[in-house]
């Protein structure tokens, strides 16, 4: 359609290279998406899910947020973080007494928290379009991203746990 506009192998080649650089944040949620299936059926599961429920001291919104918070920061996805719990825990953190309506809000919140790490597609994505390094840049992302979203859930996990969420 527009031959006139790409002729020239070069131009060919780096809208390619541009759109696959652009599609990297897109690949890398699917692959988190399909990882969460395999997880859930393989069985180590129920020794993950024991850890966790262990480390969470038995409340289901302190479980939700680490879980969320450790994938998603492994992952550098928020929403490969957020599918891989929701696929896997959600049974789990409901029958552990977590009100489903405090439990999506948790889960929103939290799975922008550790998500922000500097692997995070869309960090550097950011930071390249801005014209800076991660040295100059990623500082402010951090207590964006990072810290304010941490400290929003924590506190509606106390909320939670108070019963006004």
């Amino acid at each position: 359609m527009f031959w006139k506009r790409y002729q020239g192998f070069h131009k060919i080649v780096n809208t390619l290279a541009e759109g696959a650089k652009n599609s990297q944040s897109v690949i890398q949620s699917a692959a988190i998406c399909g990882l969460a299936s395999v997880v859930g059926a393989v069985p180590g599961y129920n020794l993950l899910l024991s850890l966790l429920e262990k480390a969470s001291f038995g409340s289901p919104y302190i479980m939700l947020f680490v879980c969320i918070a450790v994938i998603a920061g492994f992952t550098g996805s928020a929403t490969g973080g957020l599918a891989f719990v929701l696929d896997n825990f959600t049974e789990k953190l409901v029958d552990m007494g977590g009100n489903p309506e405090a439990l999506t809000r948790i889960a929103n919140i939290s799975q922008i928290t550790f998500d922000s790490l500097p692997h995070n597609s869309a960090i550097v994505l950011t930071l390249s379009y801005c014209g800076v390094t991660h040295k100059e840049g990623y500082k402010h992302l951090f207590v964006v991203t990072v810290v304010t979203t941490t400290l929003a859930t924590i506190v509606n996990i106390i909320m939670a746990h108070l019963g006004v969420i």
